[in-house]
């Protein structure tokens, strides 16, 4: 997983998260360098909203126990 913190240019502070596999041609590498593919990538808007409550489930998982 590479992740980066950024709180530059938004109001607010902000996370990209990368999911990295074995498989991923760079798994290794920096994502960005990458960037003209992610739009190949793209996922639907009910998928992004399943992700997210996923993620603020297990956020309040870890942050509970």
């Amino acid at each position: 997983m590479n992740y980066a913190c950024y709180g530059n240019s938004e109001p607010h502070i902000h996370w990209h998260l990368f999911p990295r596999y074995e498989s991923d041609p760079d798994h290794q590498g920096i994502p960005w360098l990458h960037a003209s593919e992610f739009k190949h990538h793209l996922i639907t808007p009910q998928t992004a909203q399943n992700l997210g409550q996923k993620v603020r489930e297990d956020l309040l998982l870890l942050i509970t126990r």
